[in-house]
């Protein structure tokens, strides 16, 4: 069971947040905290997998951590497989990449015709 899905830059910032159990603000805000203060102890050569216990309980973080200034976190239990989170969340940026790149080279084309 996914439990939630963050996606922050390198400075912490939120820039997607979804709870899919209800969590007041103030919980939100501590949780998106702990969750970057994990990540960013971490070392460059580390798996991406992190067993956040301690913030979560029983729930673990799938972090993906390199693509752009972004982090990618799925908040996961143990029945979900960790490769399959891994993979979404490899999929889902590609896809948010490929948008950009599409909309830059359309936005540079419509700038030439002018």
């Amino acid at each position: 069971m996914i439990w939630s899905v963050i996606v922050m830059n390198t400075e912490s910032k939120p820039r997607f947040a979804k709870f899919y159990d209800f969590q007041p603000i103030e919980k939100q805000q501590e949780l998106i905290r702990s969750v970057y203060g994990v990540l960013c102890s971490r070392g460059e050569n580390i798996s991406n997998f992190v067993e956040a216990e301690s913030i979560f309980g029983s729930f673990y973080v799938a972090p993906c951590i390199g693509i752009a200034t972004l982090y990618f976190v799925l908040v996961f239990n143990s029945s979900e497989n960790e490769l399959a989170m891994l993979d979404l969340i490899q999929g889902t940026s590609n896809i948010l990449c490929d948008g950009f790149v599409t909309s830059r080279l359309l936005i540079m084309e419509m700038l030439q015709g002018i």
